[in-house]
């Protein structure tokens, strides 16, 4: 392979990936949910949708959807699963042009795409990490405020209100 044609090859990877992320983004805008920023009256616990049943996934992709979904959610970060998944394959893209681009290797670029391929996954999870460590280190307070709002005669869904209220973020987000 010239370095023409690996120039020509980054250039397509580029240019459709680019246009598979405008594609993504203006669907993700267009036909996203919107969330209603008005309090309701009543409190209901927050699930994540379609991951409560016990049933497993069906196949690779299904698996690979929920932990992606899961590892979004937990981290607190607004990004979803296509999102993370577009980016995992820019990383792989430019990785392995880049290593194709310098050493004229095919072999190294794929082994170097496949590498770079996973680059995001540990800042998700770090992220994922950090914000556990915070809710937990937040928790024996939330359960305090929450016993004196129920000794006081507050109502359970009240006192986990007030808590979700008085809260710091993380775990405020999470009681809301």
């Amino acid at each position: 392979m010239t370095q023409v044609d690996a120039i020509a090859l980054i250039v397509f990877l580029v240019v459709s990936f680019g246009a598979t992320a405008i594609g993504l983004l203006v669907r993700e805008m267009v036909g996203g949910t919107t969330r209603s920023d008005a309090k309701s009256p009543t409190v209901s616990l927050r699930r994540v949708p379609g991951f409560v049943t016990s049933e497993q996934p069906a196949g690779i992709s299904d698996r690979l959807d929920k932990a992606l979904y899961l590892l979004a959610h937990e981290s607190g970060l607004q990004w979803s699963v296509w999102s993370i998944l577009l980016l995992m394959i820019v990383c792989a893209i430019a990785a392995g042009g880049l290593v194709l681009f310098v050493t004229d290797d095919t072999l190294g670029a794929a082994f170097a795409a496949m590498i770079a391929l996973w680059i995001p996954v540990p800042f998700f999870a770090f992220h994922r990490s950090r914000r556990i460590n915070r809710m937990r280190q937040q928790l024996p307070d939330a359960i305090e405020l929450l016993a004196r709002a129920v000794s006081a005669g507050e109502s359970l869904e009240q006192g986990v209100q007030l808590v979700g209220d008085k809260s710091a973020a993380p775990l405020s987000t999470e009681f809301k």
